[in-house]
């Protein structure tokens, strides 16, 4: 049975969810809006929010939507993309523009500390082109604390990177951010688009939307170094060629089997999209 939770109307409500939600314990639903939000400066308005979705306290029926953060557009980004929990629950995700460069950026954001109200967001680390720039699909948490996503455009050659963003180690306080791999092109795949995903083994996986041999797509696995220092290596896995699909844009996720499952939109025996399988 199907249920509306709620119904986005624009504006200071949100607009165009991106990307799931997260849930906490309480039940409560967290996600983005890329548009819509109550923050208005200069050209960058409706530049989207993050939002709570609570569930109703008996005898209220209806679920309550709160905005906990409207993007302005300038430091704090414009365009959000999903967000994923800490286990002290701050929000991580990313914004595909805005920040110091206007690259995007990776953000937090804390709740508040009583007797404050206000959740406090604060930008991890702003992407200045040479190191990637419009981060796609948020991130998701790997070792030690560290955040992991792609960019879908630049880093050198330009063609989209693998990303990480390291939490400091005191007494340090800033965020570190290094590309693990920058996509050059032809066969090694560009415009990485879709999340990441990590395997039992310690490696990323994850999918370009465009290059590889087939030029419509790729799937790829980045191997973390031995030694815990030094370079990651890319492996490319798959090359689509159209029969099997066209431009896989949504994050792989792992079967019981340890076979990577996805989706492409195009491609397949009727050019409408294939589901896919990877052993």
């Amino acid at each position: 049975t199907e249920t509306v939770l709620h119904s986005f109307i624009g504006n200071d409500d949100g607009s165009l969810p991106l990307n799931g939600v997260a849930v906490n314990t309480k039940g409560e639903l967290f996600g983005v809006t890329a548009t819509g939000g109550a923050a208005f400066h200069g050209v960058y308005q409706n530049a989207g929010m993050v939002f709570k979705l609570a569930p109703p306290v008996p005898p209220a029926t209806q679920w309550t939507n709160e905005s906990l953060h409207s993007f302005t557009g300038l430091l704090d980004g414009r365009g959000p993309s999903g967000v994923v929990f800490d286990t002290f629950g701050a929000l991580y995700g990313t914004a595909g523009l805005g920040g110091a460069h206007d690259q995007g950026l990776v953000f937090k954001l804390a709740p508040p500390t009583p007797p404050a109200t206000q959740w406090t967001l604060s930008a991890l680390h702003s992407f200045s082109g040479d190191d990637g720039a419009n981060p796609s699909n948020g991130v998701i948490f790997g070792p030690g604390g560290a955040l992991f996503g792609v960019t879908y455009a630049f880093g050198v050659p330009r063609q989209g990177v693998v990303f990480q963003v390291a939490p400091p180690a005191p007494p340090a306080t800033q965020w570190t951010g290094s590309v693990l791999h920058a996509f050059t092109g032809g066969n090694d795949g560009f415009g990485p688009a879709a999340g990441l995903v990590f395997g039992t083994d310690g490696a990323l996986y994850g999918t370009t939307e465009r290059g590889g041999a087939g030029a419509l797509g790729t799937a790829f696995k980045m191997t973390p170094p031995a030694s815990g220092t030094g370079p990651w290596r890319e492996t490319i896995l798959h090359s689509f060629g159209g029969a099997d699909g066209i431009a896989p844009y949504s994050p792989l996720i792992f079967g019981a089997n340890g076979a990577l499952y996805g989706i492409t939109p195009a491609g397949g025996s009727l050019s409408d999209g294939t589901v896919f399988e990877l052993r």
